[in-house]
């Protein structure tokens, strides 16, 4: 919209300050760093992780802490030797002021000398009065044979910090899109749940008008562009981006509109994701029908599996009553139009399938009206039908007897509580029957 350049693709760095918003969960990280506790974010992609990590790096306050950032995809992972062997001499090189190659730790094999190096660590920063960040994002990629133990040893350095007191001087960052459990199942020896979790929230509509109002050259005209964004984005800091970067200084609300169906056309880093995770996985796509055809469910992302993972994909979120809505506009019409969910004719009642439904512009509602017979349909077929519903309606009726003494004691009931006429032809009727 101006000489402001919005950014769509990949983290913001601090070359990217101008365009960088604050929001909550900046604080809140700094203040978990500078406590030295673990810090956990869990988003779905494109939320701001990783450009939140860059902040936290170039942020003055944080004097005399130094970062270790590994993007954990890019570590060998085919065995534990392999995983140690690339990523701690990575995790060093980014130390050199601190910790000189001379004065390297040994590079671990086992998950054992991993405690060490990481006990080493500590010792170099104590003596050198410097504090270190080691940030691992993409976490989720960290599975390889011995993933537990890694995992178990970084908590033990965090609970061995009242005895090993330099273990104060090392803290860590866990990032990505995950589910902890997937990647250690015991949570006795999980770092997962003794780090300090720090939620991404969407932008809120003034921190839209904020960035937005950065590149354009009028305040009211800034607000009512905001206003439409976050209409379709609900603050989606990727959406929101995208669109900026495609406006002028002279656009309008109907420019944001235009915007939206063009990001449909060409998006090929967000949206295609999203719908690849839907086709991969039927249940997903089901669960999103059922929301879109308006059924209200509760939001419980941690009792409910199909909830967490769609969540994790960014597609699911709660209103302000508690019940999962799509996360926004963009993404309810992208879903819609998708039709993710392909339904098995065979396996649907007649009226449901396909050939039985009215479409038209209005509905998609299937016809349950009654179905007349074909023009050639076999008559004596359609009275052999009739029969058999009026034979079914008289067995309905009847009441069924196990033996004929049963009979005979309901019909002796009868007969003793009825007129003298009808007690007479029950009485003829037993002696006829049963002598």
């Amino acid at each position: 919209m101006s000489t402001v350049k919005y950014k769509t693709g990949g983290a913001l760095t601090d070359e990217d300050s101008d365009i960088y918003i604050d929001r909550v969960a900046d604080n809140e990280a700094l203040s978990n760093l500078l406590n030295m506790n673990y810090l956990l974010l869990i988003e779905p992609r494109q939320q701001g992780k990783t450009s939140l990590i860059n902040r936290l790096i170039h942020n003055s306050v944080m004097e005399r802490m130094v970062f270790s950032y590994i993007d954990v995809t890019t570590p060998e992972r085919t065995s534990a030797k392999d995983w140690y062997n690339t990523l701690c001499p990575r995790i060093l090189s980014q130390l050199s002021h601190i910790v000189p190659r001379n004065k390297w730790p040994y590079i671990p094999n086992t998950s054992v000398e991993w405690r060490d190096f990481l006990y080493q660590l500590s010792i170099l920063a104590d003596k050198a009065g410097f504090r270190i960040v080691i940030a691992l994002d993409e976490i989720g990629a960290a599975r390889f044979p011995g993933a537990t133990n890694f995992f178990s040893v970084m908590r033990d350095i965090f609970n061995s910090r009242q005895i090993e007191k330099s273990l104060r001087r090392l803290t860590f960052i866990l990032s990505g899109c995950f589910h902890p459990r997937d990647l250690i199942k015991d949570d006795n020896i999980s770092p997962f749940n003794i780090a300090n979790r720090v939620r991404l929230l969407d932008f809120t509509p003034e921190q839209v008008i904020e960035i937005v109002n950065r590149g354009m050259e009028s305040v009211n005209k800034a607000m009512s562009i905001a206003d439409r964004i976050f209409y379709w984005t609900g603050g989606q800091p990727y959406l929101t981006q995208w669109i900026c970067s495609y406006l002028q200084r002279h656009s309008s609300i109907n420019d944001v509109d235009m915007c939206i169906e063009y990001l449909r056309r060409e998006d090929e880093n967000h949206l295609p994701s999203i719908l690849e995770h839907l086709k991969a996985n039927k249940k997903l796509s089901q669960y999103i029908t059922k929301l879109q055809s308006g059924e209200r469910i509760k939001f419980y992302p941690r009792e409910n599996k199909w909830q967490a993972q769609l969540e994790l994909i960014s597609l699911l979120k709660s209103d302000k009553e508690g019940f999962c809505v799509i996360r926004n506009r963009v993404y309810d019409i992208v879903l819609r139009n998708a039709k993710i969910v392909k339904t098995d004719q065979n396996n649907l009642k007649p009226f449901e399938r396909a050939d039985n439904i009215n479409i038209n512009s209005d509905t998609t509602l299937p016809d349950r009206s009654f179905k007349y017979p074909e023009k050639n349909h076999n008559p004596l077929e359609s009275n052999n039908y009739l029969l058999s519903h009026i034979i079914k309606t008289v067995k309905l009726l009847r009441p069924k007897f196990y033996n004929t003494i049963t009979l005979i004691l309901v019909t002796s009931g009868i007969s003793l509580m009825s007129t003298p006429l009808i007690e007479r032809i029950v009485n003829l009727y037993l002696k006829k029957e049963y002598n």
